[in-house]
């Protein structure tokens, strides 16, 4: 996971669009507290799980509990506990693969 995530990181650098690539000039008021105080406070330490979505460095909290929500919401309209549930139960030999995500009338998505 730690090569993908430095690959991820690589190919976001060399992809970026041209405006992103200009360097802008910062100026800080003597009012502004310590940079280092304000960026941690919006910056939450990253969890392992999230690590590899992190292309850019930091996940701030606003980011990580949407991240979070989506796939909670994901998760409880498929059937992908049933599914894991199921494939256990069968022989540890074989393996489990994913035909088609169908959806129901009722919004239920249905790994087939």
């Amino acid at each position: 996971d730690q090569q993908a995530a430095q690959a991820l990181k690589q190919f976001a650098k060399k992809n970026r669009p041209e405006g992103a690539r200009v360097a802008t000039v910062c100026f800080s008021s003597e009012t502004i507290p310590d940079k280092d105080e304000a960026s941690n406070s919006a910056e939450v330490e990253t969890d392992e799980r999230l690590k590899k979505f992190d292309i850019f460095g930091h996940i701030d909290e606003e980011r990580r509990l949407e991240i979070e929500q989506l796939f909670a919401e994901s998760r409880a309209a498929s059937n992908y506990e049933e599914m894991k549930v199921k494939s256990k139960r069968a022989d540890p030999k074989k393996f489990v693969t994913c035909n088609g995500i169908e959806v129901r009338e009722d919004g239920q998505r249905v790994i087939t």
